[in-house]
């Protein structure tokens, strides 16, 4: 992967002059994963830079995050965009209506295992279940270590029944363990019946798709946009199908500040420039 800023001159061009369809992941690449899911705070200047943003002609913005829908609706707040949540099983906003088909025994599966959670999860101190309804999530950033392995033991052992009878798909995140439905869907598919639904609509035409995602679930978009869009991986060290990265989440802001410039020049003007806070490096 190549870094991200360091190669945005070789980009500048396309994104002066292309319609823009920006994908964006929320935690851990738009705000800080933060100790429980709804103590991240989205930061007030990245979303008046988004809502600027969703304000350009040539720019449409969908949000593509693990959380359920309606929360995802609820803490980012911005009309006339597209928001897809519950790893894109549920697609809304801009005139779009989607909900992926998900087998009807998941319900039942999903309430069987969140009670024996429950029933397990007492004496274990900082752990968080969170129900999205589709998935079900186990928080556990605030557990001690030896608590961090009890839970993965246990989650090896209770879950992987229903993992061998094909029933649910365990996901292995950050400091997250989720029991998602058996379904031929994800992100990156997602994407696709976005863009195949929305660009004519929108633009009239071809559209430029941008991907930043930190999580090892953004990596089926990064493999479906690689030959035809730019993907960002948040995050170095970490093998990706992304094209590029960058270091945190302070870089996804300066990345789209400069976006957010390019979709005010003309083709005839230089081009903005971009300085990485803190470095005193502009590009």
């Amino acid at each position: 992967m190549k870094h991200l800023l360091s190669e945005i001159k070789s980009l500048k061009e396309q994104l002066k002059s292309e319609h823009l369809f920006l994908f964006l992941d929320y935690d851990g690449t738009l705000v800080e994963l933060a100790e429980r899911p709804e103590l991240a705070v989205f930061p007030e200047h990245c979303k008046d830079l988004l809502l600027c943003m969703s304000e350009q002609s040539r720019c449409q913005i969908a949000f593509v995050s693990g959380r359920g829908l309606s929360d995802l609706q609820g803490v980012i707040g911005l009309d006339d965009c597209i928001y897809a949540g519950s790893h894109g099983h549920e697609i809304a906003g801009d005139g779009l209506a989607y909900k992926h088909e998900v087998p009807h025994h998941h319900a039942l599966i999903v309430a069987d295992v969140k009670h024996d959670l429950i029933s397990k999860l007492g004496d274990i101190k900082g752990a968080h279940l969170e129900d999205k309804g589709i998935c079900l999530s186990l928080h556990y950033r605030l557990c001690s270590a030896p608590d961090k392995e009890r839970l993965k033991e246990y989650f090896r052992k209770n879950i992987s029944p229903y993992e061998e009878e094909n029933a649910v798909r365990v996901s292995f995140g950050k400091e997250l363990l989720e029991v998602m439905p058996v379904t031929d869907w994800n992100k990156g598919k997602a994407v696709c019946w976005i863009l195949k639904n929305r660009p004519a609509a929108t633009f009239g035409g071809k559209a430029l798709a941008i991907y930043i995602g930190d999580d090892h679930t953004d990596e089926s978009a990064f493999e479906k946009l690689r030959d035809c869009g730019i993907t960002v991986h948040v995050g170095r060290g970490k093998k990706s199908r992304a094209r590029y990265f960058v270091n945190d989440v302070g870089e996804v802001y300066e990345f789209l500040k400069y976006v957010h410039a390019c979709l005010q020049c003309s083709g005839a003007h230089a081009g903005p420039k971009i300085r990485l806070v803190g470095k005193g490096k502009s590009y």
